[in-house]
């Protein structure tokens, strides 16, 4: 059973729906990422399953029961935000115990609680301060253990390490994968960072403009995508694209004639950066280099051809250098130009 499972949902701001027709699964215990450009719905999916938000169609269900009409504090939901929205006015302590408080705990239990907690994240000597005296680190901290303190079956974040360095994201990414595993959570995570979607994630879902457009294993997204938006999405640099045109010896994309049947369809041909290779003179075709973005380990060079732009990437290139590339058929992804689905033709 899903831990969360959303059935065409549709939700309306005047005429403009921010989610068209929304459905889909988050497995129990699983982590699960929505990624997206901005106005793709992404937290509009997580308020409509906070419960701060309600859907004008479609159905939510809960570890198998229908949340429509459960108030946010009957859903058993930690919630982490972007900015920790810490009462200043109230100690790190008092901020982690509020929701408990609030529900009836008694103290004996909060205490203990809230010092299991801090101590998995390490806050424990910050309980006494006042979040105006933390740094953004230790406030997203406290931040994460209000989220997690009772425990709860389904933890949503929406872009909780945006603002932080990217050392610290990473160590903050590590523990919270470590404490889902630990407490048995299903973690649902809206991100626009890929790195971090990858990080983080199990499963990937792309949105756009109020829908799903793919979904699945990230590495499946990610390396497989069954639509030309997410493929040009997803990938950092991002994937070369490029119409595919009939000539008399066959279709052509980059210069290449593929071994397809186009049968009268308008194609999108798309390849990787990191699936372009270097060839000798005289084989592949010719490109010239217009810009380099150095990496650690590899860089990417924008280059211009007689068939548009493109990227590829290595480790020695240079403005004005000449390149001559090329790329394995298989590695040639086609879509549907109308409807930008993924079309395999042989």
């Amino acid at each position: 059973m899903p831990a969360v499972s959303l059935k065409n949902i549709v939700r309306k701001y005047g005429e403009k729906k921010a989610l068209d027709n929304v459905s889909f699964d988050c497995a129990e215990n699983s982590r699960t990422v929505i990624i997206g450009p901005s106005g793709a719905g992404k937290t509009t999916c997580l308020k409509l399953i906070a419960g701060l938000e309600t859907a004008d169609e479609g159905s939510l269900y809960i570890d198998g029961r229908d949340a429509s009409s459960l108030k946010p504090h009957e859903r058993n939901i930690g919630m982490i935000f972007q900015d920790a929205a810490l009462f200043p006015h109230s100690t790190v302590y008092d901020n982690i115990a509020y929701g408990m408080h609030r529900l009836g705990y008694n103290k004996d239990d909060i205490r203990k609680m809230v010092q299991e907690t801090a101590e998995h994240l390490h806050i424990e000597s910050l309980l006494k301060r006042y979040p105006g005296s933390l740094s953004a680190g230790e406030r997203q901290r406290a931040g994460i253990a209000r989220a997690i303190v009772r425990k709860p079956g389904l933890l949503l974040l929406d872009e909780p390490f945006a603002n932080l360095d990217a050392r610290l994201r990473e160590e903050l990414q590590k523990e919270i994968i470590s404490l889902q595993k630990e407490y048995g959570m299903t973690m649902l995570l809206i991100t626009h960072d890929q790195s971090e979607a990858v990080a983080m994630g199990q499963y990937l879902i792309f949105m756009e403009e109020g829908k799903v457009i793919d979904s699945g294993p990230v590495r499946k997204v990610a390396e497989d995508p069954r639509d030309l938006r997410s493929a040009m999405f997803i990938g950092s640099p991002a994937v070369n694209t490029s119409p595919v045109s009939e000539t008399k010896d066959g279709p052509m994309f980059f210069g290449t004639i593929l071994n397809v049947s186009l049968q009268g369809r308008n194609v999108i041909g798309a390849v990787r950066p990191e699936k372009m290779f270097l060839t000798e003179e005289g084989r592949g075709f010719a490109c010239t280099v217009q810009s380099v973005t150095h990496g650690y380990r590899e860089s990417t060079a924008e280059c211009m051809s007689m068939y548009g732009p493109l990227r590829i990437t290595g480790t020695d290139f240079a403005e004005k250098q000449i390149l001559h590339v090329s790329f394995h058929e298989g590695d040639v992804m086609l879509f549907d130009a109308e409807t930008k689905e993924r079309i395999r033709l042989m």
